[in-house]
């Protein structure tokens, strides 16, 4: 955390943190809010508010066919998801 006075920060930028990083983050909450940071802390276990997990339940229950896959092709699947994301496979959130 030394290096953050010379790192220029987005304004942009909005971390989300779990319950534990504010405590650590405490003495460098002046600093970090003077470069436009703005904190959102999320509950110790919120799966609704974290992108991953809405992506791996859309794939899970949508995008992947239910089977049985071999370790080779579950990859293959994941993959093909993988390049067709943002054109065949979409996430949004609302």
């Amino acid at each position: 955390m030394k290096t953050i006075k010379n790192t220029p920060l987005s304004s942009s930028l909005h971390p989300q943190l779990s319950s534990i990083a504010p405590k650590k983050l405490e003495p460098y909450w002046d600093l970090l809010e003077e470069k436009g940071m703005r904190f959102y802390f999320l509950p110790p276990y919120s799966p609704e508010l974290n992108r991953i997990e809405l992506l791996w339940h859309k794939m899970k229950y949508e995008w992947l066919k239910f089977k049985l896959y071999t370790p080779d092709e579950l990859e293959r699947a994941i993959d093909e998801i993988g390049e067709g994301f943002g054109d065949l496979y979409k996430l949004t959130f609302c």
